[in-house]
């Protein structure tokens, strides 16, 4: 029984030794196969860090489409991909160096919002216009140039001169063409950007371009475009030639002046006739046809003129108080130029005339043929005539029949239309002599404007 016992002990320890030593065999597996691994990923990061720096040396070199390629095996290797960004940004820049920049023009593309590179998409684009406008300068074809470097968005390489020299050869062509006002339309384009062209450009012919419009604008004989021309001729250094144009262009405006007023004197509007002949002075027979046309205008207004000698009698009608004024106005200068008939005319016009009514009553104007000569002769007047708003002191002088003279004088000045009276007694009547009395009014220049007479009976 002992030895049954002690072989049934002996057999569960070799149990539990064979299932310890299976278990540390499992543990060596596993162990083993954690070394592979990690020895297997320690190989491939060196790998990747080794294939990472030598990516960076070739950007650092500037071999970037190398650079290229290694980030993009690395599969986001650390920040390869940002890195990849950065080659593909430094060989655009390499690419529009180089004037390829069609190329550049599509990586940068690619990169929009990637630091600068909406800037250099824009700068592609302008560049690729210039090139354009380049090519279409040295054909000769100036004005499509020009056209295509409008639409650049700025400034690129010499493009402010290359469009300065586009605006003076669409000048010349233009001016060559004897097309002045397109010639002169480019010339002060060209002002603009004169200081852009290269230093000893030879642009001698633009001196002549103004000068050649303005004497075309002359030679229309149209007033707006004339004083458009003078305009730009004065504005001009003086010349000789500049001198002529603009005295050739006055001349022709006093003409288109005189043309106008002469039109207006033909059809009858004479006081538009005298103010055109008026302002064009000494030119031509202006001053003859100004008088011209004041003679029409008194002629023509002689019913008003001669009916109303006070203005204050038309306030309510100012378009009639303004003829009148005017053709009084007009009929005194012509006095005195001794026009035609209108110095006679002028003195008949304006001449004062008085109406006299005689008889021996103070407060009666009906005339009477005689008087006693006991009774004082009176002299009922009523002034009349004289230039528009005229005024005068008048003075009557009585003759009584034994031949002295009695005279009588008034302080106030008369007006048309005034009235008084005057009159004149012998001392002594018994002693006075019967016959005529007689009166005779004067004006202030002493001229008999009106005389009657009355009996005077015993």
């Amino acid at each position: 029984m002992r030895y049954f016992g002690h072989s049934r002990d002996c057999s569960d320890e070799a149990a539990s030794g064979r299932a310890v030593f299976a278990g540390i065999r499992k543990l060596l597996v596993v162990f083993a196969a954690v070394v592979m691994i990690f020895v297997f990923c320690t190989g491939m990061s060196s790998s990747k860090q080794k294939q990472y720096l030598s990516a960076v040396t070739a950007m650092d070199n500037g071999d970037y489409l190398t650079a290229i390629e290694s980030f993009e095996a690395l599969n986001g290797y650390k920040d390869s991909k940002t890195l990849i960004k950065e080659c593909y940004y430094q060989y655009a820049g390499e690419l529009f160096d180089e004037g390829k920049i069609k190329s550049a023009s599509v990586i940068y593309q690619d990169l929009s919002g990637y630091k600068d590179a909406d800037t250099y998409i824009q700068m592609c684009s302008d560049a690729g216009t210039y090139n354009d406008a380049l090519d279409l300068y040295e054909k000769g074809e100036y004005m499509s140039a020009y056209l295509a470097l409008g639409t650049m968005s700025g400034k690129y390489k010499d493009s402010r001169q290359l469009e300065a020299k586009c605006v003076l050869n669409i000048t010349k062509q233009h001016y060559e063409d004897k097309d002045y006002e397109e010639a002169y339309d480019w010339y002060c384009t060209l002002q603009d950007c004169k200081s852009n062209l290269p230093k000893g450009t030879d642009t001698a012919f633009t001196k002549k371009v103004p000068v050649r419009y303005a004497e075309t604008l002359i030679n229309t004989k149209k007033d707006a475009s004339i004083n458009e021309g003078l305009k730009i001729l004065k504005s001009l250094k003086s010349t000789e030639e500049i001198k002529k144009l603009i005295n050739k262009g006055n001349k022709q405006l006093n003409q288109n002046k005189y043309d106008a007023a002469k039109r207006s004197l033909e059809l009858g509007y004479y006081e538009t006739a005298v103010k055109q002949f008026g302002e064009l002075k000494d030119f031509s027979d202006a001053k003859k046809q100004k008088q011209a046309a004041m003679y029409g205008y008194v002629q023509k207004n002689k019913k008003y003129g001669e009916q109303y000698k006070s203005t204050s009698e038309l306030a309510a009608y100012p378009a009639l108080q303004n003829t009148v004024k005017t053709f009084y106005k007009y009929a005194e200068s012509l006095s005195k130029s001794n026009y035609k008939d209108s110095k006679a005319y002028y003195k008949k016009l304006t001449a004062w005339k008085v109406d006299i009514v005689m008889n021996g009553d103070a407060d009666s104007v009906t005339s009477a043929t005689s008087i006693s000569k006991y009774d004082s002769a009176y002299a009922h007047l009523e002034l009349s005539g004289g230039p528009l708003d005229g005024k005068t002191k008048i003075k009557a002088v009585f003759t009584l029949p034994n031949g002295s003279k009695v005279n009588v004088k008034w302080d106030d000045q008369w007006r048309n239309g005034d009235t008084g009276y005057a009159y004149c007694y012998y001392n002594e009547p018994s002693k006075g002599k019967s016959g005529t009395c007689k009166v005779k009014i004067y004006d202030n220049n002493g001229n008999v404007i009106g005389q009657s007479q009355i009996k005077m009976r015993n």
